[in-house]
């Protein structure tokens, strides 16, 4: 009956046994100690051992949703799960894990599990919270948790599985939530994880050279707040990412350097995100990427001296950059463009039923500072573009680049920048598809108001539109000709 909670964990390999053995808690509230002294009266003496206040378990915890789990400080110096006996703990119930150590741990070796990505496929101890499952964890040190399997990727967060226990009439149905706060994460293969998991809140951890991601909201999480944490040295991809309809988040005041890939992402349809005042820098990608999601507010983050971009916006709308400090960056301050995957072998692993996109770029940049990166704005194919009272330092000559400035290399001097901005509208872009566009919260209480792409998306599907246009104006002229066209 354990199966789909368990999954494919390996722990059955582990053990060397085809009906393992799992410790399960069914109410009540327990505490390590008392989980020790149960098992040893019980005269399975194998399942934990103690020495002193350094506990290791040494078969699969689970929490049913009636129980509650406590790890403190208070008892417990370290908690060791075992690699050699499967060890790993799962939950639908409640978990305090507090002024502690958590530490996937090698019998054999006596030590930590440490990996790299080159064996990210062997088994290492892990935590998940199932469906309905409250966990609060604080002020610990998370060590070498994690393995590339389902749902075991280090400290993961899901709703399910669908063949949870009942009780009575109850089914487990109530998503995963969280609260994270003050930990340490070290060689995880994914520092956070999440899939359809709600209003979770991750503050001050710092993410410390994990395998794959340090931070990875996935699948339909919603409302997360993702603050004042560090991410660095990710060995394979990026500090923090949310990916596939990670939607209604806030991202905040956050530390990002010396990863692999980007240090911020927003990925596949996560719309609705207020990127703040986070600093990301010396990443060997972006400093922060917008990858086909829409209705993103971005403003007061320092990005620099990244080996890419510092912001780079793929088939994107509705976003804002706001005030940003973008300097030093290897390529452009801001690359903004629109890109056709279907059909591109890169991403011929995307199911684009699941992950829908519109190859649209919507970007208003307003009040940024842009200094010596390697070209100021670079763009591409963008469907709209705002830009009014950047600072361009130390930029020229390659201030403006792209195809779109080609034959418009003093677009920022034509215009008042400071007063009214340019606005560059490509109002028929060639869509082999109908327009995906969603409405965007920030538009519609007045955020991104005055940008001239309030109507652009109707503008695109008019019939009237027979071919690609560019129309670069001054934006007040832009402003005077829809009020023309209402009052006509």
């Amino acid at each position: 009956k354990f199966s789909e909670v368990l999954g494919s964990a390996g722990f059955t390999r582990q053990q060397g046994m085809s009906a393992p053995d799992v410790l399960v808690i069914d109410d009540g509230i327990v505490d390590i100690p008392a989980l020790y002294d149960y098992v040893k009266g019980k005269g399975l003496g194998d399942y934990m051992t103690r020495d002193g206040r350094v506990y290791t378990l040494r078969r699969p915890l689970i929490v049913n949703p009636r129980a509650t789990l406590v790890v403190s400080g208070n008892d417990v110096d370290e908690l060791r799960l075992s690699v050699e006996k499967g060890a790993f703990i799962t939950s639908a119930g409640t978990i305090y894990v507090l002024d502690t150590k958590f530490v996937a741990w090698s019998e054999k070796d006596k030590r930590p599990a440490r990996a790299e990505y080159e064996n990210k496929r062997e088994f290492r101890p892990f935590y998940t919270g199932w469906s309905r499952s409250k966990t609060y964890m604080a002020n610990t040190e998370f060590v070498g948790i994690g393995y590339a399997n389902g749902k075991s990727y280090g400290l993961s967060f899901s709703a399910g599985p669908n063949g949870w226990f009942k009780f009575g009439n109850d089914k487990m149905k109530d998503r995963p939530a969280a609260i994270i706060a003050n930990n340490s994460f070290d060689n995880a293969l994914y520092g956070f994880y999440s899939y359809e998991a709600d209003d979770v809140v991750l503050t001050g951890n710092e993410y410390i050279g994990n395998i794959v991601y340090g931070v990875d909201p996935h699948d339909r999480s919603r409302r997360l707040a993702i603050g004042y944490n560090t991410a660095y040295d990710t060995h394979k991809k990026h500090g923090i990412i949310i990916s596939r309809e990670v939607d209604d988040s806030i991202i905040f005041g956050n530390l990002t350097f010396d990863n692999k890939g980007t240090g911020i992402m927003l990925d596949r349809d996560s719309n609705g995100t207020l990127v703040y005042g986070n600093t990301s820098f010396h990443n060997k990608q972006e400093g922060v990427t917008v990858f086909e999601s829409d209705c993103e507010i971005i403003a007061a983050n320092s990005i620099f001296e990244n080996k890419g971009s510092g912001f780079r916006i793929r088939n994107s709308y509705n976003i804002g950059l706001f005030y940003n400090d973008i300097q030093r960056n290897g390529s452009a301050g801001i690359t903004a463009y629109t890109a056709a995957l279907k059909g591109d072998p890169v991403h011929k692993h995307r199911d684009f039923g699941l992950d829908p996109y519109d190859e649209l770029t919507g970007v208003a940049a307003v009040g940024n500072v842009i200094e010596k990166n390697g070209t100021g704005v670079f763009v591409d194919k963008v469907t709209g573009l705002f830009l009014k009272g950047n600072q361009f330092v130390d930029q020229s000559p390659k201030v403006l680049r792209g195809k779109m400035f080609k034959d418009n290399p003093e677009l920022l001097f034509r215009y008042d920048q400071k007063k009214y901005g340019t606005s560059v509208n490509a109002t028929c872009p060639a869509l082999a598809d109908p327009l995906y566009v969603q409405a965007c919260k920030f538009r519609n209480n007045g955020i991104l108001a005055g940008d001239g792409m309030d109507q652009l998306t109707d503008r695109i599907k008019s019939s009237a539109c027979a071919k690609s246009l560019t129309n670069i104006k001054p934006h007040h002229e832009k402003v005077q000709e829809e009020i023309n066209e209402q009052q006509e």
